[in-house]
């Protein structure tokens, strides 16, 4: 760690001194304790030599949803779904004791995994295609997306500026409009990270990009995890100095920016979610650490049915009777909550539902294989459809490890098929064969 980094690591330690320690007159000491370990554990990884890691996002996860905010809501007594959802003391004890585990697990197993070359040698199994950047087909290509993308939205033109639903669709049509609109908006995106790695170079192509990347990605007509998605890795891209500066500009983003983007799925009215600047901490938004306590403290267990259901998501119930409830909706039938059920379960819940503390361990087995993996590629294939990937990957795994697993898994099947319809999409109208990069 250089002197400026730990510079940052000390300021870090005040802030959790102060998050932890300051009104704590009522709470367990040692229970505080706990947390202040996971705080300053995931905070010295963000300073680590290497600039860019779903690494860092994992321990950006974890300093935010099981250190941060569950020490802001035990503070407060604050819980969510009704009386029978209540953390107690007992509970916030345990959960900072697996929040650490948790920590010291993944960040053990992806240095020993990096370090002792378990992860196969870079052969990157995928044909890329030789993305042609030609004006007039970057156009023709634009102009079909554009026109899907104004079936998809019924020529509801708002939609581009406001987050609206669509009008009389219920079930699964809605859910499917809605999947192939997705995938739409990230083709442009995609397009452009290929550009910007690429030789060519042609300022008119640039600027149509960017404004179809903006036409399709308003961003207060999506949601704050799809403008994470488009924006900060075009912000990485245009401004790679700042990947020196990651965690805090992620930081500053997340707690500056965000909080102003959810109300626009109500009003286009520039309005802060919450004036205390602490008080998001106590939203819903950051459920996650007390549903996944609550999956583990009742002992909701589904011997992989769950898992099952989430991977095959898109078979409808209508065909599939027996199909398996969400972790959400599981978790609702057990705390007896009747409410609007649209709970977030983490990474680690959504293993423990399925198969025990057994399968907690194995999803985050998984988790620190592949963030290795994938962070060990970057550093060393150099790919741009791969390296496009990567950089949206980074951000979708904020959103796969807050959960829901079934939601993750769907965003993650969005990616991969915009990628892959823009080669194909590209390869037809560019006449291109396939290359290896």
């Amino acid at each position: 760690m250089n002197k400026k980094n730990k510079i940052f690591f000390y300021l870090f330690l005040l802030i959790n001194t102060i998050i932890i320690f300051y009104d704590s007159e009522k709470q367990n000491l040692l229970t505080l304790s706990i947390y202040f370990l996971v705080l300053n554990i995931s905070s010295y990884y963000f300073f680590d030599k290497v600039l860019l890691s779903l690494k860092k996002i994992f321990n950006i996860f974890m300093y935010l949803f099981f250190g941060v905010a569950p020490v802001l809501q035990y503070k407060s007594s604050t819980y969510f779904f009704g009386v029978n959802s209540v953390i107690n003391e007992t509970d916030m004890y345990y959960g900072g004791l697996l929040s650490l585990t948790i920590i010291i697990f993944h960040n053990l197993m992806y240095y020993f995994i990096s370090t002792k070359k378990l992860t196969p040698e870079i052969k990157f199994p995928t044909k890329r295609l030789e993305v042609n950047f030609d004006f007039k087909i970057v156009s023709s290509v634009l102009i079909i997306l554009l026109s899907l993308f104004v079936v998809t939205i019924f020529f509801d033109f708002e939609s581009f500026i406001s987050a609206r639903y669509l009008k009389g669709l219920k079930g699964y049509k809605f859910y499917a409009i809605n999947f192939f609109r997705d995938t739409l908006r990230l083709i442009p995106l995609f397009y452009l990270l290929n550009f910007k790695q690429g030789k060519v170079k042609d300022l008119r192509v640039e600027i149509v990009l960017i404004l179809s990347i903006l036409l399709f990605n308003f961003p207060t007509a999506i949601s704050r995890f799809q403008v994470a998605l488009v924006y900060l890795p075009l912000f990485y891209f245009y401004f790679k100095k700042l990947q020196e500066y990651f965690v805090l500009v992620f930081l500053s983003s997340f707690l500056l920016i965000f909080p102003y983007l959810h109300n626009f799925r109500y009003s286009l009215k520039l309005q802060r979610d919450n004036y205390n600047f602490f008080g998001m901490f106590n939203s819903l938004h950051f459920d996650t650490f007390q549903n996944t306590i609550s999956v583990i403290k009742l002992s909701i267990i589904t011997n992989g049915e769950q898992l099952f259901g989430s991977l095959l998501f898109f078979i409808p119930r209508s065909i599939w009777a027996e199909k398996s409830r969400t972790s959400s909706l599981l978790l609702c039938n057990e705390i007896e909550f009747d409410g609007f059920c649209n709970i977030a379960l983490s990474f680690f819940g959504e293993g423990y539902i399925n198969f025990g503390y057994v399968g907690l361990t194995l999803f985050l087995l998984f988790l620190a294989y592949f963030n290795a993996f994938f962070d060990k590629t970057y550093l060393n294939y150099n790919s741009s459809s791969f390296n496009s990937f990567y950089f949206i990957f980074i951000f979708y795994e904020f959103y796969l490890l807050r959960g829901s697993l079934t939601s993750s898994i769907q965003k993650l099947l969005i990616i991969i098929l915009a990628l892959n319809l823009l080669l194909l999409i590209n390869y037809i109208m560019s006449y291109k064969k396939y290359t290896f990069n």
